[in-house]
Order: structure tokens, then C-alpha cells, then sequence
């Protein structure tokens, strides 16, 4: 047999390196494709726990940031708006502090005029009941050096009074009633000064210092 025909042969009749590579490639190939994918598939699973929790953290930062600013917006107009509260209070404040030491001193000031007024009052007082004696002893004076003689003017006859003042006429006019009574009953009386009734009846001397004690009186007895 020619020798090319038995390499043909045997070529024929042994396999290659190549076909016994691929024929071994081919009986370990289902082995290779279950640890892969199990492999894979832990893989799969530990990435996308990794990404949850970076996406997790990513979108809870994103969130908090967009809220922070969210609250610095909404809360700058309000901010604003209590710091101008605040200071107007603080203003507010000042001002009744420098009003509450006005009025301490308006109250002091006012206790001082008081005290002025019921002293001139007083002294008012005084300076009246001086003007009343002089102006009683005065009229006292000029009846005393009339008394003796009657004045007549024009065929008229003329009387000479004490002259008071205002508030003391006014508190002897108020007797006019009772010595109206006193004339009727024709009991004896007479007005002094100031304006102080002096009663004689029965004997008995009284004095009333206004008309209401007098009417009184009168109403017991007569």
C-alpha cells in the first residue's frame, strides 16, 4: 500500500488534538455554565444590594438637601418678619420704661402741687377770715361813731350795715327762713359772725351754726 494512503488512513482512523479538545471542551462545557451562573447570579445579587444602599443614601441626601432648602425658603419671610417683631417689641419696651418714669415723676410732681394747693388753700382761708374780721370791725367802727345820731339824706333815713363778702352772705342768707319762723313766734334771736344764730328762748340761750340745726330745734319745740 502506498505510504500516502496509509497516512491518509491512519489520519482518518485516529482523531486529532484539535477534535479531542473540542470533543473535551464540549463534555466539560455544562459543568462551566452552572458555576457561572451561580456565580452570577451571587454576584447579581450582592451589586444590587450595594446599589440600594448607595441609591438608599444618594436619594436620602438629594432629599434632605432639597427639604433643607425648601425650609431656609419658607422660613426666610418668617425669620425676617419675627426679627422685625423683635425689635420693634425691644422699642416698644423702651418706650414704656421711659413712659413709666414720666409718670413717676408727673406723680411726684403732682404730689408737690398738692401739697402747694392745700397750702394756699389754707393760707386763702386765712387771708378771707382776716378781710371778713377787718371788714366787720370796720362797719362796727362806723356804727359805733354814728350811734349816737340818726343819718337822714334828702328827708330820708339812712342805715349803715356791716359789708361782707360773698361766701359770708351767702351763709347768712341761708338763716332767712328760720328768722322768718323766729320773727313769727316772736322769739329772740340775733345773727353774728360769721353766720352763727344765737337763740334765746325760755330763758335758755342757743346757737346754731347752720340752718338746718335751727329748723331742727324748731320743729321740737314749736
Amino acid at each position: 500500500m502506498p505510504r500516502s494512503l496509509k497516512s491518509k488512513r491512519a489520519s482518518e482512523a485516529t482523531p486529532s488534538m484539535a477534535d479531542n479538545v473540542h470533543n473535551n471542551g464540549a463534555a466539560s462545557c455544562p459543568l462551566s455554565q452552572a458555576v457561572t451562573r451561580a456565580d452570577l447570579h451571587e454576584f447579581q445579587e450582592a451589586m444590587f444590594a450595594k446599589l440600594s444602599v448607595l441609591i438608599a443614601g444618594q436619594l436620602q441626601s438629594a432629599i434632605e438637601a432639597i427639604l433643607k432648602l425648601a425650609i431656609d425658603a419658607a422660613m426666610g419671610p418668617i425669620t425676617s418678619v419675627l426679627d422685625g417683631i423683635g425689635v420693634a417689641v425691644e422699642a416698644q419696651g423702651r418706650q414704656i420704661s421711659d413712659l413709666e418714669q414720666g409718670l413717676s415723676d408727673y406723680s411726684g410732681r403732682a404730689g408737690a402741687l398738692e401739697l402747694a394747693v392745700t397750702r394756699l388753700s389754707s393760707e386763702c382761708r386765712q387771708m378771707a377770715d382776716r378781710v371778713e374780721i377787718t371788714s366787720l370791725q370796720s362797719a362796727c367802727g362806723t356804727r359805733r361813731q354814728y350811734s349816737g345820731e340818726q343819718l337822714h339824706f334828702r328827708g330820708k333815713k339812712i342805715q349803715i350795715f356791716p359789708d361782707f363778702t360773698s361766701v359770708v352772705a351767702k351763709k347768712r342768707a341761708a338763716f332767712v327762713d328760720v328768722k322768718r319762723i323766729l320773727h313769727e313766734k316772736k322769739i329772740r334771736f340775733s345773727l353774728r359772725f360769721p353766720a352763727i344764730l344765737l337763740v334765746n328762748h325760755n330763758g335758755e340761750n342757743l346757737r346754731f351754726a347752720s340752718p338746718a340745726e335751727a329748723k331742727a330745734w324748731l320743729g321740737r319745740v314749736v
